[in-house]
């Protein structure tokens, strides 16, 4: 006798209760926040060969793609922003049937081997820098995003969900600082005297670095056991939801991702055309990236306790109101402000578009099962309007570099979000 109760034996034959978090599902947020370094925070630095104000003041703009206007340029990045999230529906679908790891490894491979492609990209050859920075990056991308944000979630099924997102998401932020610091440097050292090609290699050698550490870092949590006769919904039973094609179609992603993005783009060459110094011009960046960080924990935290949607309301407001303060801009110290006070609910908005997504869900067995298809929807739409969204700003922008107009029209579409 060894005083065990075996009488019953479902009792002892039961599985231990499931624990949220550990060791492992906190590796697999540092893993998840590596892969987020380098694949969105390249993305957000886009700006850097968008808008550099130290090399002929824009590099694609006035160096590299000079017989291409500011909208043509904005498609690279449209392109990229829309795949890497639209691809979510294919990928989410994937995770869910147990292929984390396939999508992980090949989304790796074709992001890096787009890097060195874009090493190799001529100069007024638009096709070449449009094919690898934008299609392929963003399709690699596309394949790491929705699978990345799901393997947490599964880590994280009862607590600290939201957080556990919110800090992996923040390696884009952080990447958006390293990146173009770094390029900063490279480029205004570097570039005239060696090339391009050297610049832009020299970031795929540390992309390298991080995602083979975040695939040896993230792990798979097994889910309980379905119960028989569970038959996994279609993506299209998602839509007969009303709360969830609000939240798709106006609150989180079509109206609202269609303008958020504007400064990511813009800002640097604002700051520019609008004389304020070149260094802080440059900066502004950075500075956007660093507070997105700030933003996207605390918004992520702070909707683990008051709920998501609670507080995507406000931030949206907030960041509405920041594209307009644009226009206001005159010196160092607004410049500063705007940066800072966007950048911090920029980066909460975007982050929480996860958390309120699996605030939908009817259980926590949904979330584990099939949230990564509804992410995947979610972001599948927003991404549409990722597509379209830089080439009308920097169409509305112009050659003329008419300011109003696009940031109107970027404020306005954010706060469609409360609409």
């Amino acid at each position: 006798m060894t005083g065990q109760d075996t009488s019953d034996p479902e009792k002892a034959s039961a599985p231990p209760p499931r624990v949220d978090g550990g060791l492992q599902g906190w590796l697999t947020v540092l893993g998840g926040w590596l892969m987020q370094f380098s694949t969105f925070g390249y993305v957000y630095s886009f700006g850097v060969f968008q808008g550099n104000p130290h090399v002929a003041l824009d590099y694609y703009t006035r160096v590299y793609l000079t017989k291409n206007t500011p909208s043509d340029i904005g498609w690279i990045g449209g392109v990229t922003f829309m795949l890497a999230c639209g691809l979510g529906l294919v990928s989410g679908k994937l995770f869910d049937m147990g292929y984390f790891y396939v999508t992980q490894v090949a989304g790796a491979a074709l992001y890096i081997f787009c890097i060195f492609m874009l090493s190799l990209a001529k100069q007024d050859q638009f096709y070449q820098i449009f094919l690898s920075q934008g299609v392929g990056m963003g399709l690699a991308i596309g394949l790491t995003l929705v699978p990345t944000l799901g393997v947490i979630v599964h880590h994280f099924l009862r607590t600290n969900r939201a957080l556990a997102t919110g800090i992996a998401l923040s390696g884009g932020g952080c990447g958006g600082i390293v990146f173009p610091i770094r390029e900063h440097f490279r480029i205004f050292k570097l570039l005239l005297k060696h090339s391009f090609a050297y610049t832009v290699r020299a970031s795929g050698y540390v992309v390298i670095g991080c995602m083979a550490l975040s695939l040896l870092l993230m792990r798979a949590k097994p889910l309980p056991a379905t119960p028989s006769g569970t038959v996994q919904p279609k993506a299209l039973s998602f839509f007969k939801e009303i709360p969830f094609v609000l939240h798709v179609i106006s609150y989180s992603s079509f109206l609202t991702l269609s303008g958020v993005y504007f400064p990511i783009f813009f800002m640097q060459l604002f700051a520019v055309q609008h004389k304020i110094d070149n260094d802080l011009a440059f900066y502004s960046l950075a500075i956007i990236n660093a507070a997105s960080v700030f933003g996207r924990i605390c918004g992520n935290y702070l909707s683990d306790v008051f709920g998501a949607f609670t507080i995507l309301v406000p931030t949206a407001i907030i960041t509405a109101s920041t594209i307009w303060a644009l226009l206001g801009v005159h010196d160092r110290g607004s410049l500063v402000v705007v940066s800072i006070f966007y950048g911090i609910f920029s980066g909460a908005a975007f982050s929480l578009i996860a958390a309120a997504t699996a605030s939908l869900a009817k259980s926590p067995r949904e979330i584990g099962c099939y949230n990564s298809m509804r992410n995947g929807l979610t972001f599948a739409i927003g991404g549409i309007a990722l597509l379209i969204s830089g080439p009308i700003q920097g169409a509305l922008v112009g050659t003329t570099f008419t300011w109003t107009r696009a940031v109107a029209y970027s404020a306005v579409r954010t706060l469609r979000l409360i609409c």
